[in-house]
């Protein structure tokens, strides 16, 4: 169907930066899947008063595996205006002043709904607003950092509004090496930190929802961090977070961009950064590891532009009776290959507009690699 609509200027330079990012294939993705998830927001608001749109019954959810589609977890947080971000990466994303060893006790690793080999149904796979690893890391930081004064873990909003407060000004140090150095789409290192200023609540809410965490009212986790087992409860009781030795090894690792001021966009993670990850999914991450090698195969075969991964991702099983949206579909697989090319196991070819995907040789060798014992 073709539907043609005045686009006001300020709609239009919205447009604009979301196709910066280079997370969707032309502008017609966008508009599809901010309409379907506004008429998804709109019937929540109206029918239940909450913002959680679950997958499936509550029964079958685990800590490690929240509902996947139109996930907006139900956190609210009151943000303080902040003055404008000094130069360089902020003091409470630095890797100086960490000890060797984690000052307290951590959580133990997420529990999950999947054993490795089994298929995973789209949308349980890792939800695609999740798209960067760059905040995930300077979220693990900041939690590694605070870990020397909050022992007992942290209480989730305290913690979540904290951390994406600052982020906040970390985005706009980013933002500003972005501009100076002509970084652009998927390239810019600010891509998923929210914004400063007393505009930016929700874009501050979102990364607090998805590169923290957020709990909803059955004490499920949701976010990056949950479902990379980075983070956990300390208790099955406590609505506290702690990290795990995964997500404390993370955060220690030294980073190009928060440590070195690295100016090559490619580089936003370093090579241990990168190993580490690649190995932790593919030993723990059922759920991600799945999604990584449907992804590498359907490549392998042909398959390399946006319009033929979503045609073959829209034929996997997914759990609704009804099925779900081609918008869904496009989230989930932009978000993916952008954690995938994060990892450095695919990159991006562009011929103009058009986007296509290659297989790096970490990608070939982790397609390779045995699927990890159940």
């Amino acid at each position: 169907m073709l539907i043609i609509f005045k686009c006001l200027p300020d709609a239009k330079r919205a447009l604009d930066e979301v196709m910066r990012r280079g997370e969707y294939a032309d502008y017609s993705d966008v508009i599809n899947t901010a309409v379907t998830s506004f008429a998804l927001l709109t019937t929540e608001l109206e029918t239940k008063g909450s913002i959680v749109l679950p997958s499936g019954s509550d029964a079958d959810q685990t800590p490690a595996s929240p509902p996947r589609v139109g996930v907006i977890p139900p956190l609210r947080v009151d943000f303080v205006p902040r003055p404008s971000p000094k130069a360089g990466v902020p003091q409470f994303f630095a890797h100086d002043g960490l000890p060797d060893q984690p000052p307290a006790a951590l959580a133990p690793a997420p529990s999950d709904a999947f054993v490795h080999g089994a298929a995973v149904p789209l949308d349980r796979w890792i939800f695609g607003q999740y798209s960067k690893v760059l905040p995930a890391k300077a979220s693990c930081r900041a939690m590694a950092r605070l870990l020397q004064t909050e022992h007992g873990g942290f209480q989730i909003e305290k913690v979540a509004g904290q951390i994406a407060q600052e982020a906040a000004e970390l985005g706009a140090y980013l933002q500003a090496h972005d501009e100076r150095h002509g970084l652009i789409r998927d390239d810019a290192l600010s891509t998923g930190f929210p914004a400063a200023g007393e505009n930016g609540d929700k874009s501050r809410l979102r990364y607090a929802n998805q590169f923290v965490a957020a709990i909803s009212k059955q004490g499920q986790l949701s976010g990056l961090l949950i479902d990379y087992k980075l983070i956990n409860l300390t208790s099955d009781r406590a609505r506290r977070i702690q990290l795990t030795k995964a997500g404390w090894t993370f955060a220690a690792m030294s980073n190009p961009i928060l440590d070195g001021a690295q100016v090559d966009a490619a580089d936003r993670l370093s090579n241990e950064e990168r190993t580490f990850l690649i190995e932790h999914i593919a030993r723990c991450v059922p759920a991600e590891d799945f999604a990584f090698r449907t992804i590498l195969a359907a490549i392998k075969t042909g398959l390399v532009t946006p319009e033929m991964l979503d045609a073959a991702v829209k034929k996997l099983p997914v759990t609704k009776k009804d099925g779900v949206s081609d918008s869904f579909v496009t989230t989930q697989r932009s978000g993916l290959m952008s954690r995938m090319a994060d990892l450095a196991l695919v990159t991006r070819a562009r011929d103009g507009v058009r986007v296509s995907y290659v297989i790096t040789e970490s990608g070939s060798s982790y397609a390779a690699r045995a699927v990890a014992a159940a």
